[in-house]
This record gives C-alpha cells, structure tokens and sequence, in this order.
C-alpha cells in the first residue's frame, strides 16, 4: 500500500515515473516501483533516494554514492535483493540484477 503526499518524508525514496502517468495504483510502473521496493531488506532499502517506475519491465534504483541499479521486471525481486547485496561490496556506478544470475558491476 502507498499514498501520495505533498512531501516526501525523510528516508521514503522518491517515486519517478515516466512524463504523463500518474502513480496510481493499477499503472503498471507504480505497482512494480512499489513491490521491488518492499522486497528490498531494510538496510538496502535506506540507501534507496529515488524507484524509477519506467514499467513493469524496467524498474531502476538510484542509490546513494551516485550509485544506479538496473532492476529490470518485477520479478524475481528476493533473489534479486540477495544478489544486489553482495554486488555492493563491488566498486561500481552501475549495478544490473536484471538477470540475477549474470549480474553485471561497472
């Protein structure tokens, strides 16, 4: 569950959606931007600033440290969570789990 608000409280990363839609409940990018947020373990979650909802195949993280996560579908999102928290121990601007088992550092 989610609701829009004047501000965004400190620490709930920011919800950017392609121009023209609208973060309701049934767009398939706020729905997905949502669920991957809520399967990512709370201390993942804090470094989160911004869930880009491109669609629901292709959902992308802006973390802090100018870092980025390529999501890709809402789908997977445990395994995903699992493999991006071992990823980060990696130096890197760019960390891509869309395909959890050949994750990709740069």
């Amino acid at each position: 569950a989610y609701r829009t608000i004047p501000q965004r409280p400190p620490g709930v990363p920011a919800l950017v959606l392609p121009p023209g839609v609208l973060p309701l409940p049934d767009e398939p990018g706020t729905r997905a931007a949502a669920d991957v947020v809520r399967a990512l373990p709370p201390a993942l979650r804090a470094d989160v600033l911004e869930v880009r909802g491109n669609g629901p195949f292709d959902v992308v993280l802006v973390l802090t440290g100018h870092r980025e996560v390529r999501w890709g579908a809402d789908a997977d999102n445990e395994r995903k969570a699992a493999v991006l928290a071992a990823l980060l121990s990696r130096p890197g601007t760019v960390y891509d789990v869309s395909t959890p088992d050949l994750a990709v550092v740069r």
